[in-house]
Parts: structure tokens; sequence; C-alpha cells
């Protein structure tokens, strides 16, 4: 999908081609919200590109095919070149992984955590930890004013 015209834009349109799906995208004057919206602007702010929003000129949702085997929805939009990403929370099926491109390799660098072991501690002890001494203090002693105040 992310071809590499798409590496640095310098404030060119971005097309994005999309569907309503809340809560994952609303469009509020061609704004994208949402938790796909969120992280459609994350990435066009770090592209640097302006985006420019497209609901799928064709058929609905996510993208699939019809008995002509003419692509639908927001696939279809990629796949006429109508748009540059599909920015979807798709399931990938079998005919779309065949026909799209969805990810692309990068060289990538395993990394490896070298930590000491986790000490076990009681599961009370884990609920008070994040805290600061002073709140354990006052969560410790009106837990016991509770207590005493019941008897």
């Amino acid at each position: 999908m992310y071809e590499k015209k798409l590496k640095k834009i310098n404030v060119c349109p971005l097309f994005v081609s999309t569907f309503i799906q809340p809560p994952y995208m609303n469009i509020l004057n061609g704004t994208p919200i949402g938790a796909n919206g969120d992280l459609l602007r994350i990435i066009a702010y770090g592209l640097n590109s302006t985006l420019v929003m497209i609901i799928s000129h064709r058929g609905d949702g996510w993208g699939f095919r019809d008995e002509n085997g003419t692509w639908m929805g927001s696939f279809g939009d990629i796949y006429d070149d109508l748009a540059n990403v599909s920015m979807t929370s798709a399931a990938v099926t079998l005919s779309r992984f065949l026909t799209f491109q969805i990810s692309r390799p990068y060289c990538t660098l395993p990394v490896v955590w070298v930590t000491h072991p986790v000490t076990l501690q009681n599961a009370a002890l884990k609920l008070l930890y994040p805290l600061k001494e002073d709140a354990r203090i006052a969560l410790i002693v009106s837990f016991a004013f509770v207590i005493l105040c019941g008897f």
C-alpha cells in the first residue's frame, strides 16, 4: 500500500479512502476523528502532508469483489488509483491479500531486553506499589479506620 513515492510528501495531498465506522472512523468537517482518525492524523503529520478524505466511490465498506470481478469499497478506490491509502479496520481475507500488497518488507533489528527476574510479591503489595509512600500510608490508615468503625 505504501509505495516509495509516499516517503517525502512535503505538504502534498494524501488521498485516503475510508468509510464511517464508529468509534474507529468518523469524519467531521473533513477531519477524521476516532481511533483510526487519530492515527491517520498522526501519520499525516509525520509525513508532512495534507489529508484529503474520500468516502468509497463504489460500494460500501472495506472492499470486496462483485460478480464481475470489480473491486468495490475502500479497497476499490486503491485498486482504481483514486486514493493513496485505505484507512479502515479491515480483516485480511485471502482475496484481499492476493490482490493488494498489504505490507512492505523493511529492514528490522531484533531487540532483546535483558533484566533481572521479577521478584514475587503479595497481591496486596502489587496494588500499593504504584502509589507514593504518603498515599500508601493514607490508604492503609483509611482502611484501618473503616474496619475499626465497623466494630
